[in-house]
């Protein structure tokens, strides 16, 4: 919500849209990570609360936001 985004229409048709380069996402599932690698960069899967998978650091747990690029779809960093 409250998200500004450019769409491009060729009469009544949506032929593009360009959103943010980073946005917020509340992460909705996420496995547990795995006590001792929280010092690496082992990655997760998690589930935001639009529906998307992405891979997460260990540290992140259900409930929190964190940011994506919209460009690729990857975890960039936990909402402080």
């Amino acid at each position: 919500d409250g998200v500004n985004v450019d769409i491009l229409f060729l009469e009544d048709k949506a032929l593009t849209i360009e959103l943010p380069q980073k946005m917020e996402f509340k992460v909705k599932e996420a496995d547990p990570g795995v006590k001792g690698n929280s010092a690496s960069n082992f990655l997760k899967d998690a589930v935001l609360d639009n529906g998307l998978k992405v891979r997460v650091p260990l540290f992140v747990e259900e409930g929190e936001k964190i940011v994506v690029d919209t460009r690729n779809g990857e975890y960039v960093e936990r909402v402080k």
